[in-house]
């Protein structure tokens, strides 16, 4: 992993040194493919610990339970997204933005399995328990201001033209998540991927259509 996404809000104990760090890491990579293999009801916070070559022990010193463990995975799957893309755009100001979406709508759909496997498992829990509809509020929030930020950035850079990023975020989100995790029948995920794209492409910069020369409409 290139980002360190042990540092979450409700952990029983925040981790300080690398070793610790580490070990969050491993616990919550492991529960994100296990929750992708086999679905967040047939795993056990014993196959986790397992999966990650953990005591079961050093998996109780940081969560409570699984229903933690996930809330953990889900906001670490919104991290990897906002920091990866907000890295390249603030390291690379030269970038070329489209391929920068393209990386990230990529990013979003090779975790499509695990998007699909979680949404109706938290959806379901925060109907069940406040605390857990809090939360998924709390990191649907957090999601929307890293790509928020992101939208800004574009703006401030030259790269784009968003009249209004706040609003921009919301739909990006919603669109990209919406589409990455449920089963799209009869048409490849690639060409729905190609597709989000370039409906994100043509949102953010509005001056694409005008930088066209003439003579070439688009289908």
């Amino acid at each position: 992993m290139d980002h360190d996404h042990s540092g979450h809000a409700g952990l029983l104990t925040q981790p300080k040194q690398a070793r610790s760090r580490q070990t969050v890491l491993s616990i919550l990579e492991a529960a994100a493919d296990l929750f992708a293999a086999e679905g967040y009801d047939n795993v056990s916070t014993s196959d986790i610990a397992a999966r990650a070559g953990k005591p079961v022990g050093s998996v109780y010193t940081y969560f409570k339970d699984k229903q933690q463990i996930l809330l953990a995975v889900w906001d670490m799957l919104y991290r990897q997204e906002a920091e990866a893309a907000l890295a390249e755009l603030e390291l690379r100001p030269d970038t070329d933005l489209r391929s920068m979406i393209a990386k990230a709508v990529s990013r979003i759909f090779e975790r499509r399995l695990l998007y699909r496997k979680l949404s109706p498992t938290l959806a379901y829990l925060a109907t069940q328990d406040e605390n857990v509809a809090e939360r998924v509020q709390e990191l649907n929030r957090i999601a929307r201001d890293h790509l928020h930020r992101f939208l800004r950035t574009i703006n401030e850079q030259g790269l784009g033209n968003i009249p209004d990023p706040e609003a921009a975020a919301v739909v990006i989100q919603v669109a990209a998540e919406t589409l990455a995790g449920q089963g799209i029948p009869d048409i490849s995920h690639a060409r729905v991927q190609a597709a989000v794209t370039e409906m994100i492409w043509r949102f953010v910069d509005c001056r694409a259509a005008q930088a066209k020369p003439p003579g070439n409409p688009q289908p």
